[in-house]
């Protein structure tokens, strides 16, 4: 096939008004409507006051952000050699205490919540964990691994 019989077919297909264009336009707008579906099923859960979780990887860690109409808590899990950093924040901020808590329900860790709602908690556990919020009433995230 030529070049001029290549942009001659194209031409045909563009011009063409047939089933196959109407369909590749619907399938287009729908793809187009549902870009943002999971920020649409997000903000619907905390709306009813659903407990939302996201979770994202890096080549340095995970990053975890935990949602209620309430509160929000973005936390990232670095791990080291002997050790995992838990560094987050939490809105809305108040003077409190962050609980790293183990499945036993044992406190291995706990820090200050700073004035801007930064918090920094050093574990050498490997596995899950909630951080639990010191204030009334009482704010925890939902299980994550620090693995």
């Amino acid at each position: 096939m030529t070049d001029n019989e290549l942009l001659d077919a194209i031409r045909s297909s563009l011009a063409s008004d047939g089933p196959l264009l109407s369909d590749v336009q619907r399938l287009g707008h729908a793809s187009f409507c549902w870009r943002d579906i999971d920020r649409e099923v997000t903000m619907l859960l905390i709306e009813s006051g659903e407990s939302v979780v996201a979770m994202r990887s890096t080549s340095e860690g995970r990053h975890y952000t935990f949602s209620t109409l309430d509160t929000t808590v973005d936390v990232a899990v670095i791990p080291a050699n002997d050790h995992v950093s838990l560094i987050g924040w939490i809105d809305p901020v108040s003077e409190l205490d962050v609980n790293v808590v183990v499945s036993t329900g044992e406190v291995i860790a706990t820090a200050p919540v700073d004035d801007r709602g930064r918090f920094r908690v050093v574990v050498e556990h490997r596995g899950p964990v909630r951080l639990e919020f010191t204030h009334q009433p009482l704010v925890s995230t939902e299980w994550f691994s620090t693995a």
